[in-house]
């Protein structure tokens, strides 16, 4: 009963108190909204599995180039190639450039912006 009463007493003071009402409820609305879109964005980029087989698996390769003092540079066509045709630790190899191009697709009154990268032939999901 002492939670009725307080619930009954809140209303009445909420209603009384306009300003504090609306403020409350907006702050309240703000923090669920900011609340959702970091979850979004943390689900999109940390807890969303990656579209392959087998994650777990997955490495990255880099070079360096120690003359110019440079400790993580892409990797040559010529050298994917090269340790594609021949490692003997990867059962498959695929590049993806880090360079991206930006295109604008248009229908009508409609447009979307596109982003691509460059991949070689035996990248697949």
């Amino acid at each position: 009963m002492d939670l009725l009463r307080d619930l009954r007493l809140t209303a009445r003071h909420l209603r009384r108190e306009r300003g504090y009402t609306v403020t409350a409820v907006l702050t309240l609305a703000v923090a669920m909204a900011v609340n959702s879109a970091i979850f979004s964005a943390v689900y999109q980029i940390l807890l969303k599995p990656l579209p392959v087989r087998d994650p777990e698996q997955l490495v990255i390769c880099w070079q360096s180039d120690r003359r110019r003092d440079l400790p993580v540079v892409e990797v040559s066509y010529q050298n994917f190639q090269d340790w594609a045709t021949n490692a003997r630790s990867f059962s498959q190899a695929a590049a993806v450039g880090s360079s991206t191009w930006s295109a604008v697709l248009e229908r009508g009154d409609e447009t979307a912006r596109l982003a691509s990268a460059g991949v070689s032939a035996s990248f697949s999901t």
